[in-house]
């Protein structure tokens, strides 16, 4: 049987079969509509950064980096929608290795950069609220901009190992991460992003308690104690609507992973669809931060409003 599968895996495809399936286009017309407000919204976030001198903070230089990262993911997610929920795209990217790769390198490039920056953003708020005597030694505009630089060149890295020979890729494969992406490959991004989730999820809880106990004495703190603890609380929200759309999608493909190749097939249609549209959630996730920005700093809210022109 495992014989019979894998020759099936690596057959040329069929020109004459049809590959998509009934909920393809709902999905992609959902996923576009997500896309242009995703691509608008942190446009917006990172024109009032540059634009607004009084936002130009450390702090604010990694919301906007975020925000960069997320309407990235608007651009990069078009390639693997293409490739994977269109009759041309899954049959151009069962015949041509390249295509399927770079569509497959550019969605990893932002979905790894998205986690990392929320971790980078972790890790700031932790040296605010835990380290307030020495974050402003520690968290300077170069020490800022060195992590982000540091930060891009690690998931780029990460994204494009595929490109390097990490890829098990053969004609007529479906064009995704469990079927073309080496399996050393995959755990080390399970690994990756395990890691980053346990670590963000740690200082978070730390981060929520500590801001439970300060809450109670919120009137004797020093204005910009005070201000951290606002930013804090901005940074929970971000945090708890990452782990809201991006859970569901972790599960699934988990799931999908647990379950032996030749078996795939067989899968319930109702997962299939979940699975599925679980990625939408990962748009609505880069869609709701500007969102969350607006709502919890007051200087962000004024400058939007000043931007669109609203009074």
């Amino acid at each position: 049987m495992e014989n019979i599968t894998a020759i099936a895996w690596t057959l040329a495809p069929d020109i004459d079969k049809d590959y998509t399936k009934p909920w393809y286009s709902f999905l992609v017309i959902a996923y576009e509509t997500v896309s242009v407000l995703m691509i608008l919204s942190n446009i917006l976030t990172i024109v009032v950064y540059v634009k607004t001198e009084q936002l130009q903070t450390p702090t604010n230089l990694l919301v906007c980096n975020q925000s960069i990262i997320d309407g990235l993911m608007s651009i990069t997610g078009q390639p693997y929608l293409l490739l994977n929920y269109t009759q041309w795209g899954i049959k151009k990217a069962m015949q041509s290795k390249g295509v399927c790769l770079f569509g497959l390198c550019f969605v990893r490039l932002t979905n790894i950069g998205s986690l990392v920056g929320i971790l980078v953003l972790s890790i700031e708020r932790s040296v605010a609220i835990f380290c307030p005597f020495r974050y402003y030694t520690l968290v300077t505009d170069m020490t800022v901009r060195m992590v982000i630089i540091l930060s891009w060149l690690f998931f780029s890295f990460f994204a494009i190992l595929p490109l390097l020979g990490h890829n098990t890729w053969k004609e007529g494969m479906y064009c995704t991460a469990l079927n073309v992406l080496a399996r050393d490959h995959v755990y080390s991004a399970i690994n990756v992003v395990f890691v980053c989730l346990v670590v963000v999820a740690i200082l978070n809880i730390s981060i929520a308690v500590l801001a439970n106990k300060k809450n109670r004495v919120q009137d004797s703190m020093t204005a910009v104690r005070s201000g951290h603890f606002k930013v804090m609380k901005m940074l929970l929200k971000v945090v708890g609507v990452y782990y809201i759309c991006r859970l569901p999608f972790l599960v699934t493909t988990f799931a999908l992973m647990a379950t032996p190749l030749n078996e795939r097939a067989f899968l319930p249609v109702w997962f299939v669809i979940l699975h599925d549209m679980n990625k939408t959630l990962i748009g609505i996730n880069s869609l709701v931060n500007p969102l969350i920005y607006s709502h919890s700093n007051q200087e962000f809210r004024d400058a939007y409003k000043r931007i669109i022109g609203i009074n």
